[in-house]
C-alpha cells in the first residue's frame, strides 16, 4: 500500500462551504460540481488551468448531479430538478418537482433515456427524458429514500432509504416492481445527512458496492441478491460516504471522513490511500478515460488526483487487449528480467471474477501463431512467454483469510479456532462442536499466530517471522495430567512455518502428533509432548497438510507451474510411527483448478476438494501401487435455478459430507459461526436422475466402502465388510428386479453374474420365475457354481490382504477404528458401539468395546443362527468369551426357569448316582444339579402359600412332580419304542434341555455339599454327554410327550447369573 504523493493533487475552492457534489460527462472531457452557493461548475478534465464555466439557474444548493451523452442533470434543495443540454450547457426545462421538499438525487441510466429523482416526498420517480410527464411513481416506502442507481444494462434500480433498507426494483417491463428488500445492510440516517449512502454497480453489472453499518465495503451479487463482506482489512474506521469503480472494474475507491481508500478487486486489499488536508470529502468520481480521479470536500473544494494507481500496477482504465500490449512494451524494454507476477497479470484461481469483472478463464494470452507453448526469438533478445499459471499458495485446510480483524485459523469436525486482530496482539477463541466433552476457552496471542490445526490430544498453532520475532509453533493439549503439557518452538532465522497439521489418536490410545513444514523444504515431525522425532527434506513447496490417526497426507508441487495451467502437484502418504512412505502419486486436477481443502474420512481415508466443487476420495490407498482417486460428489449438480450456493467442507463421512453452505458469492464461512449441514454423498454417474441410476451409484460407493473395509483387518472392520457385501447383494437383487420389470434380460444376467453369494443367486432366479422368465432363470441357476468361484475367490483376496498388511504393520502396530491393519489389543469381539467416538455419518457402526469391560466367564449364545452360522456344540459354546448378561436378562432367567436339571447318563445306567461319586470334573460344570439347599427354585417338600403374580403356572411341573413321588403312568398317548424302553428303566418321559439333557431324579440322601463362594455362586454342576447322543434322547423324549401339555422353552443356562 503507497501513499499518494503530495504533487499528484491539485486543488482549488470553487463552491461556498456545505455539500458539494461532482460527476464527469460519459466521454470523460467535462468535469461538473454543484455546491451550496447555488452554481454548477464546468471544468475540461484535460486542462485545470483553465477557468470554468458556470450555470446559475438554482435557487438553493446543489446537493446531485449526472450526465447522459446529451444532457445533464441535477437536484436542488430548492424542490426541483433540472435539466440542461450537452455539450453546450443550456437550460432545458424542469425534469420533476416536489411539494414543498428538497430533491436529493438525480440518476440517469447508461442509455440515458430515464432519470430517478427522490427527495424528502417519499417517491421515486423514474422520468422519462424525451417526455417529462411519463412518469413512473415508485411509492412504498415509508420514509425518504436517500438514492438511487441503475445498472449497467437498465434492468434494476436499487435503492437506498433513511430506514436503512436497500430496495432491488425491476424496471425492465411495463411497470416496475420490488424484487428484493434487504434490511440490516446500511445504517439508518437522516435525509439531510452529509455523508452519502447509494449502491454502486460494477461495470460488468454482476454485482454492486454498497457502505455497510460495519466501516465496510459489501458486495452484493445480482444473482440471487445475497451479500458478503468484500472489502474490510485495514479498512475505514468511519462512516464510509462515497463510492467508484474504475472503467475496468479492477479498482474500487472509497472515502470515510477525510480518507480515501483505493482497493484491488481482486486481491481486496488496498493499494493506495489519501487523506484530504482540507476535511472531510462529499463526491468522488473516476475519470472513464484515464488514470485519474475528481473529489470534492465539504469546504467547498474541487481536487484533481493524477495517477492514483502506480504504474507497476494493472491500468484501472484500459481493456485485455491495451493492457497486453503494455506487457509487451515492458517486455521489450526490461528483455528477460521481467517477472510477469510483478506486472499484476495474476490469475483467479477460483474460477470467479477476475480483476477485471471478467471470468477467469479469459484472461489467457492468446496464441493465434498456431505454435502454442513455443518461445520466440527477438531481435532485442527478449523472449515471448506464451503463458503465466499462478502457483498456488500455502493453506491450512480450515482456515479463512482475515476480513475486519477476524480469521478462521482451524475449523474441523472437533471445533473451531477463531482469531480477532486487536493491533497489538491477537484474541485467539478455542470453541468445541460437542461441549458436552470439552469447554472452549480463549487467550492472549502476541505472537499473532497465522495458521492452526486441531488434533484428538491438542491444537498445534504456527505463526509468521516477523523483524522482531521469528516464526515459532506452539502447541496447547486438551486436557493433560502433567503440569506445563504446552510447548512452543523457534524456528532458525530465514525459515517460516508454511503449513501445521496435527494427528493421532487419542491421548489414552497412542502418541499425538505435530507435523510443520517450513519454507526451507523441511516437514518436520515432533510428537504432542514436542519430542522432534523425524526430518524429512521433501525439496518441494508444501501446499497443503492433514494429518489422521496413523498417517500425514501432505501435498506438494513438483517443480514449478505449467505453462498450460496445471499446479503439477503430487501427495505423499506417510505413516507416523513408522515414517514409511504408504503411497505417493500425482494429484489429478484439471486445468486452472486447485485444491481448497484436504482432510481424512471417518474411515480413515484420504480426501480433497477443489475449486470446480468436486470431493474425491483415495480408493484401494493401503494396496501399494494400486491408489486411485475416485469421484464421490460434484457440487454442481446440487445447485438450483435462480440459486448461487457453495459448498465449504469440514468433514467427510462414508455416506456424506459435513460442511457449511455459503450464499452468494461467499467463498468462506463468516461470523457468527454457521451451522454446519450434511450433504449426502452422490457420484456423477450417467443417468443419475433415473431410479436405475441411482441404484448403481449407491452400488458403486458400496463396492468401494468393502474395499476399504477389506483393507483393514480387524474384527470391527471384517464384520462391517460382510454387512456391506451383504448390501451389495440387496442391491443387486434391487437391480434384477428393475430388469426383469423392464423385460432387460441380458441386463439381468450379468447383474447375476455379479453376485458372489450362491443364496442371492437362487433369489435372483426365484425372481425370474416370479415374472415367468423360464429362459433367464434357468441361465441365473447355471450362475450359483461360479458364484461359489468367486466366493472362494474373494475370501482367498481378503486372507491374502490380511496377511500383506500384517507383514507390513505387525500386531504391535498402533492401529485404530478405520486405521491401516493390524488387530487391536480391544478387537476381542462384537459388543455394542462404545460412547465417546465423534460421528456424523447417520448411522452408528459397531464398534470394539474398551477391554475393561469384559469379564473371563461371559459366554455367547447365538440365539437365532443364521444361514451361514451353524449351531454351536456344547464344547464351543462352553469354551467362548462373550457379552455378560444384562440384570434384565438374568431376572428373564430366572423367571423362566423353576428348577435345575441334571445332564442325563447313557442309556441302561442308573440316572442317580451317589453324591460321592461325582467327580471333581463334574463339580465344575455349571449345569450340575445344586442341593436343595442351594436352589431358589426347587420345589418346597411342604406346601408353602405363594403369590401367584411372582410365579408362572406350574402345571406342567406339578405333573412332572407327581410322576416322581408316585410313580404314576402317564396319561395315554402315542409313544414309541424309545419312550417304552425309557419307562421299564423307571425314567419315563423328561423335560430336557436344548441340548437333550434329562433331568433327573433327586438322590435318595444327596451328600452334604459346601456352600460355593460369593464369586462363585452362581456355577452350578452338570454331567457332560456327547452331543450326539444328548440330540438322539431329546429327540425320544420329545416323542414321549402328550399332544397339548404345556412345555417349556428350553434354555440354555449359562453362568454368572447373579
Amino acid at each position: 500500500m503507497t501513499e499518494a504523493k503530495s504533487d499528484a493533487i491539485s486543488s482549488s475552492v470553487p463552491h461556498f462551504p456545505g455539500i458539494t457534489r461532482l460527476c464527469f460527462s460519459p466521454d470523460g472531457g467535462t468535469i461538473y460540481t454543484g455546491g451550496a452557493d447555488c452554481l454548477v461548475r464546468v471544468y475540461k478534465a484535460d486542462d485545470p488551468d483553465a477557468e470554468p464555466g458556470f450555470d446559475d439557474n438554482h435557487t438553493e444548493g446543489v446537493v446531485s448531479l449526472a450526465s447522459s451523452k446529451t444532457h445533464l442533470f441535477t437536484a436542488s434543495i430548492d424542490a426541483i430538478a433540472r435539466k440542461f443540454s450537452r455539450p453546450g450547457d443550456e437550460f432545458e426545462g424542469y425534469l420533476a418537482r416536489s411539494p414543498g421538499v428538497p430533491m436529493r438525487w438525480v440518476s440517469v441510466n447508461k442509455q440515458g433515456d430515464k432519470v430517478a429523482v427522490c427527495g424528502d416526498d417519499l417517491l421515486v420517480k423514474i422520468v422519462d427524458v424525451d417526455d417529462v410527464e411519463k412518469v413512473a411513481v415508485l411509492s412504498d416506502n415509508p420514509k425518504s429514500v436517500r438514492s438511487a442507481a441503475w445498472d449497467p444494462l437498465g434492468q434494476y434500480l436499487v435503492t437506498a432509504g433513511c430506514d436503512g433498507k436497500i430496495k432491488i426494483y425491476d424496471v425492465g417491463g411495463t411497470a416496475p416492481f420490488n424484487l428484493k428488500i434487504m434490511d440490516g445492510i446500511i445504517s439508518p440516517s437522516e435525509a439531510d445527512a452529509t455523508t452519502s449512502c447509494y449502491a454502486c454497480w460494477h461495470p460488468s453489472g454482476k454485482y454492486f458496492a454498497v457502505p455497510m453499518r460495519t466501516n465496510d465495503v459489501g458486495i452484493v451479487n445480482r444473482e440471487g441478491w445475497t451479500k458478503q463482506v468484500a472489502f474490510s482489512q485495514d479498512g475505514h474506521k468511519s462512516p464510509i460516504s462515497e463510492l467508484a469503480w474504475s472503467p475496468n472494474g479492477r479498482y474500487l475507491a472509497s472515502s470515510a471522513d477525510s480518507q480515501i481508500l483505493i482497493w484491488s478487486n481482486e486481491t481486496r486489499t488496498v493499494v493506495t490511500k489519501f487523506t484530504n488536508p482540507d476535511g472531510a470529502v462529499t463526491g468522488l468520481a473516476w475519470s472513464p478515460i484515464s488514470n485519474f480521479i475528481a473529489f470534492t470536500g465539504e469546504d467547498g473544494s474541487f481536487s484533481r488526483w493524477t495517477n492514483p494507481i502506480p504504474e507497476d500496477l494493472a491500468s484501472p482504465f484500459a481493456t485485455d487487449v491495451q493492457e497486453n500490449k503494455r506487457v509487451e512494451k515492458l517486455l521489450d524494454d526490461f528483455g528477460d528480467d521481467i517477472d510477469m507476477d510483478d506486472l499484476g497479470q495474476e490469475l483467479d484461481l477460483d474460477g470467479e471474477l477476475g480483476d477485471d469483472g471478467v471470468d477467469a478463464e479469459d484472461d489467457w494470452i492468446v496464441d493465434d501463431q498456431g505454435d502454442y507453448g513455443t518461445e520466440k526469438k527477438y531481435g532485442k533478445g527478449r523472449q515471448e512467454v506464451v503463458n503465466v499459471t499462478k502457483a498456488q499458495a500455502s493453506f491450512t485446510p480450515g482456515s479463512t483469510v482475515m476480513r475486519n480483524k477476524k480469521r478462521y485459523l482451524a475449523f474441523s469436525m472437533i471445533g473451531a479456532v477463531d482469531v480477532s486482530d486487536q493491533d497489538t496482539h491477537h484474541v485467539v477463541n478455542v470453541e468445541f462442536h460437542d461441549k458436552s466433552i470439552r469447554r472452549g476457552y480463549h487467550f492472549q496471542d502476541h505472537s499473532k499466530y497465522s495458521m492452526a490445526s486441531m488434533g484428538e490430544q491438542g491444537i498445534a498453532f504456527a505463526s509468521s517471522s516477523t523483524a522482531e520475532q521469528p516464526s515459532e509453533v506452539h502447541y496447547r493439549p486438551y486436557d493433560s495430567w502433567a503440569s506445563q503439557a504446552d510447548w512452543t518452538f523457534p524456528l532458525p532465522a530465514g525459515e517460516d512455518v508454511t503449513c501445521v497439521a496435527c494427528g493421532g489418536p487419542p491421548e489414552e490410545a497412542g502418541l499425538g502428533h505435530v507435523i510443520v513444514s517450513t519454507s526451507r523444504g523441511y516437514v518436520r515431525f515432533m510428537t504432542a509432548s514436542g519430542v522432534q522425532r523425524y526430518l524429512w527434506r521433501i525439496g518441494d513447496e508444501v501446499v497443503s497438510m492433514a494429518a489422521g490417526k496413523e498417517a500425514v497426507f501432505v501435498v506438494h508441487r513438483e517443480g514449478g507451474t505449467s505453462l498450460d495451467g496445471c499446479q503439477n502437484l503430487r501427495y505423499t502418504i506417510m505413516d507416523l510411527d513408522t515414517y514409511d512412505v504408504l503411497q505417493d502419486g500425482r494429484i489429478p486436477l484439471p486445468k486452472k483448478t486447485t485444491i481448497t481443502w484436504l482432510g481424512w474420512t471417518a474411515e480413515g481415508a484420504p480426501a480433497m476438494f477443489d475449486s470446480t466443487g468436486v470431493l474425491s476420495m483415495l480408493d484401494r490407498f493401503r494396496r501399494p501401487g494400486q491408489a486411485r482417486w475416485v469421484p464421490i460428489l460434484d457440487t454442481a449438480t446440487l445447485k438450483k435455478e435462480g440459486r448461487v450456493e457453495r459448498y465449504w467442507p469440514v468433514g467427510l463421512g462414508l455416506n456424506n459430507m459435513a460442511c457449511a453452505i455459503l450464499k452468494g458469492t461467499e467463498k468462506e464461512p463468516w461470523f457468527p459461526r454457521p451451522l454446519l449441514q450434511e450433504v449426502l454423498l452422490q457420484m456423477p454417474l450417467l443417468n443419475i436422475e433415473d431410479q436405475t441410476g441411482k441404484f448403481e451409484e449407491t452400488l458403486i460407493r458400496s463396492h468401494i466402502t468393502v474395499s476399504l473395509l477389506g483393507d483393514t483387518p480387524t474384527t470391527v472392520a471384517e464384520a462391517e465388510t460382510h454387512e456391506a457385501r451383504l448390501r451389495i447383494e440387496q442391491r443387486l437383487l434391487a437391480l434384477v428386479q428393475t430388469a426383469c420389470k423392464s423385460d432387460n434380460l441380458s441386463r439381468a444376467l450379468d447383474l447375476a453374474r455379479m453376485m458372489y453369494n450362491p443364496q442371492t443367486v437362487e433369489s435372483a432366479a426365484k425372481i425370474a420365475s416370479f415374472y415367468h422368465l423360464g429362459g433367464l432363470e434357468d441361465r441365473i441357476m447355471n450362475l450359483r457354481r461360479q458364484a461359489k468361484v468367486r466366493e472362494k475367490k474373494v475370501e482367498r483376496l481378503d486372507r491374502e490382504r490380511a496377511k500383506e498388511t500384517e507383514r507390513r504393520f505387525p500386531p504391535g502396530h498402533s492401529v485404530s477404528n478405520g486405521g491401516w491393519a493390524g488387530k487391536s489389543k480391544t478387537d476381542v469381539g462384537f459388543a455394542p458401539r462404545v460412547a465417546g467416538r465423534r460421528h456424523f455419518d447417520g448411522v452408528r457402526r459397531a464398534e470394539t468395546p474398551m477391554s475393561s469391560g469384559m469379564t473371563g466367564r461371559d459366554t455367547v449364545v447365538p440365539e437365532t443362527p443364521t444361514y451361514e452360522d451353524e449351531m454351536p456344540s456344547f464344547d464351543e459354546v462352553y469354551g467362548e468369551e462373550v457379552r455378560e448378561a444384562s440384570p434384565g436378562e438374568k431376572r428373564k432367567r430366572r423367571d423362566e426357569t423353576e428348577e435345575e436339571f441334571t445332564a442325563p447318563k447313557k442309556r441302561g445306567e442308573e440316572s442317580v448316582a451317589p453324591a460321592d461319586s461325582v467327580s471333581a470334573e463334574a463339580k465344575k460344570n455349571p449345569f450340575a444339579k445344586k442341593p436343595a439347599a442351594s436352589n431358589p427354585f426347587a420345589k418346597p417338600a411342604v406346601p408353602v402359600s405363594r403369590n401367584l403374580s411372582t410365579v408362572k403356572s406350574t402345571s406342567f411341573f406339578e405333573r412332572v412332580d407327581d410322576i416322581e413321588t408316585s410313580g404314576a403312568p402317564k396319561s395315554k398317548a402315542k409313544s414309541t419304542k424309545a419312550a417304552k424302553a425309557a419307562a421299564s428303566n423307571g425314567t419315563g418321559g423328561k423335560q430336557t434341555t436344548l441340548l437333550g439333557m434329562k433331568k433327573s431324579k433327586p438322590a435318595a440322601a444327596p451328600a452334604p455339599v459346601p456352600q460355593p463362594s460369593h464369586a462363585d455362586s452362581a456355577d452350578t454342576e452338570v454331567s457332560q454327554v456327547p452331543a450326539e447322543e444328548a440330540e438322539e434322547e431329546y429327540t425320544e423324549t420329545q416323542q414321549d410327550e402328550p399332544e397339548g401339555e404345556d412345555t417349556q422353552e428350553n434354555i440354555l443356562v449359562t453362568g454368572n447369573q447373579s
